[in-house]
């Protein structure tokens, strides 16, 4: 591979590689927020079982997605070969920049991959941070008492 090439192909590794980065952040702070709204819909003045409905369902969304991107039961047997998930694509694509001769089309098509794999993963959390808010600002208008994690927002 020329430089240019090596060099085009190691920017997109990186980018991709910094956008997985911030999605799994984001990500996790949901998770966190889920939390802090379980604490809450418990300690509201007037009980509300339609808004701890509403937390547990999007616990359970929020729990399938973590299970379908972040675990395999394949994993758990010893011995068993599982599908590459985007941080095993991302690794084979990174290892064409550890080469003499660059990336090689198994790289390349790695990175394709898990450019593809991002792209449904960003979308997914985007919703799912949407509608995050949305409970939030549901949870918000209850007048909840202040729960220690929830920032000054």
């Amino acid at each position: 591979a020329s430089y240019d090439e090596y060099n085009r192909f190691r920017e997109r590794v990186s980018g991709l590689f910094i956008n997985i980065s911030k999605y799994e952040d984001a990500f996790s702070i949901i998770g966190n927020k889920i939390q802090l709204l379980e604490k809450a819909s418990m300690q509201l003045e007037s009980f509300s079982p339609d808004i701890i409905a509403k937390i547990s369902d999007f616990k359970d969304t929020y729990n399938d997605y973590e299970y379908e991107n972040d675990s395999s039961p394949a994993r758990d047997e010893i011995g068993e070969w599982y599908k590459p998930n985007l941080g095993a694509r991302i690794r084979i694509a990174m290892q064409g920049l550890s080469t003499s001769y660059g990336p090689t089309e198994l790289n390349s098509s790695n990175l394709e991959i898990a450019e593809k794999h991002f792209e449904k993963m960003k979308n997914e959390i985007e919703q799912l941070n949407k509608e995050v808010k949305d409970l939030e600002n549901e949870v918000k208008q209850l007048n909840p008492p202040y729960i220690i994690g929830q920032g000054i927002d």
